[in-house]
């Protein structure tokens, strides 16, 4: 991987700023750690050993709660309207993963467990939720994610071994790159804040600005000062690898395309 290959350069470069977008995650799963008990287990590593092609290799992982017999829980932060997307592939196989390595070291009671995630909504709203409606009660929610067979993971873990291992210097594929769907923003030039980064559909209902065409149908309503200055972004493509990449310093499709300008 990049990281390995320029782990004591000069050229790599990881900046404190690159930690921000995990603070949220990282202070939220402290406030859902507990005291491990006969029952429960908070942030406990667990790890396997995967033959393949007369290798080794070691799978390892930390489930954030693990409660025997009954379920596991990954904690998540989101916003709002992450809500009324399908669940994210890569938290599907996550949480299948640690299903499957408790399983095959028997332990914890894994074989039956449901899988779930804890959402803390960052933007959620006190006073949005008391005007009823569809809009969440609380800003923590939870969603089940559904149980894999344990042929399908087995296959996925190889599958991904192999794609490892055969193509070590591969870019990240447009899939691996983002996180979370394409969406636009209006912006005004020297604001940090976006002037409108969505918009209420006709049950009311809060929404992305999906499409180029309605991020221009909604700046036309802006007063004509406004709408003079104003500028159209394509904000969520890319976003995990401009935001959330280590290795952005020196990954060629990043720097040709995010930071070359």
């Amino acid at each position: 991987t990049l990281l390995r290959k320029y782990r004591d350069s000069d050229q790599l470069v990881v900046k404190a700023s690159f930690f921000l977008p995990m603070i949220f995650g990282t202070i939220f799963h402290e406030l859902c750690k507990g005291k491990d008990d006969d029952t429960v287990i908070y942030e406990s590593p667990i790890n396997m050993i995967i033959e393949q092609d007369n290798e080794q290799y070691l799978i390892c992982g930390t489930p954030d709660e693990i409660r025997k017999g009954e379920k596991l829980i990954d904690n998540k932060t989101a916003v709002v309207m992450n809500l009324n997307y399908p669940t994210r592939e890569e938290y599907i196989y996550q949480l299948n993963i640690y299903r499957f390595m408790l399983e095959e070291a028997d332990v914890f009671d894994a074989k039956g467990m449901i899988l779930e995630l804890r959402y803390f909504l960052k933007d959620w709203s006190a006073n949005q939720a008391a005007r009823g409606g569809d809009y969440p009660k609380s800003q923590i929610q939870y969603k089940q994610v559904p149980v894999m067979s344990v042929i399908d993971v087995s296959e996925y873990i190889k599958h991904r071994i192999r794609d490892h291992t055969n193509n070590p210097d591969r870019l990240c594929t447009p899939e691996e790159r983002n996180l979370g769907k394409v969406a636009y923003k209006v912006y005004m030039p020297g604001r940090i804040k976006a002037k409108l980064a969505s918009y209420r559909d006709e049950k009311g209902k809060r929404c992305d600005i999906e499409t180029l065409g309605k991020a221009q149908e909604l700046m036309a309503g802006l007063p004509a000062k406004d709408r003079a200055k104003a500028y159209i972004e394509k904000i969520t493509e890319d976003m995990k690898c401009r935001h959330y990449c280590m290795v952005r310093s020196v990954c060629p499709y990043a720097q040709e395309n995010h930071y070359a300008k």
